[in-house]
């Protein structure tokens, strides 16, 4: 009821508050790979998952920095981070994604321009990424138009998932940033296509 559910499915993404907790090792090990992307003066935007809500701790150890985010979880981290000028996106909130979308979130990013985007996706295809909401997308899609580089990280559960909408093709990021649980033949896959991949070792 209200489209708010536990496990994810191809039309309604699972609440925040669940998808934190699944796959931490996971996160953590994005999170820690995607900072050899962000220097000292960069503008990074955060989007509103779970994957990029873990970078945001570790931004700290890189200043000076702008973030601009619609995350609140983001947020609350980073109000509290000396040498960061922090940038919330506002909106209409929604509690599923404890974030900040729809019309306000979208012109305001109209009206800004990062220097790295970093963001993920709930469902991975082929070489085309996927997102249950169609609101989630068109706000992903604004930061994507507002970044000059972009990079996506994925949980290698993601792959051979699907949701109802299209986000982007893998090919439209700079780095697509998956952990070493994706299996060979997939991996494969993608770099013949010509997707920018890059395998990150989870620890133990």
């Amino acid at each position: 009821h209200g489209a708010v559910t536990v496990q994810p499915s191809a039309l309604y993404e699972s609440a925040f508050r669940y998808r934190v907790t699944v796959s931490r090792a996971e996160k953590d090990a994005l999170a820690r790979a995607v900072l050899d992307h962000i220097e000292p003066g960069d503008v990074v935007m955060l989007d509103d998952s779970t994957t990029a809500s873990a970078v945001a701790p570790l931004l700290a150890d890189i200043n000076p920095l702008t973030v601009i985010t619609n995350s609140v979880a983001t947020a609350s981290v980073l109000t509290g981070t000396e040498d960061v000028d922090f940038i919330c996106l506002g909106g209409k909130y929604h509690r599923i994604y404890n974030a900040y979308i729809g019309l306000v979130c979208e012109t305001a990013l109209a009206q800004l321009r990062a220097n790295v985007l970093i963001c993920s996706a709930s469902a991975v295809t082929g070489t085309t990424a996927f997102i249950q909401d169609p609101n989630v997308v068109r706000v992903k899609r604004a930061m994507m138009a507002a970044s000059a580089k972009r990079i996506l990280l994925l949980d290698h559960s993601k792959f051979g998932r699907t949701a109802l909408h299209v986000f982007d093709e893998l090919t439209r990021f700079d780095a697509v940033l998956v952990t070493d649980g994706i299996d060979a033949a997939t991996a494969k896959a993608l770099e013949r296509a010509g997707v920018k991949l890059g395998i990150v070792k989870v620890r133990a």
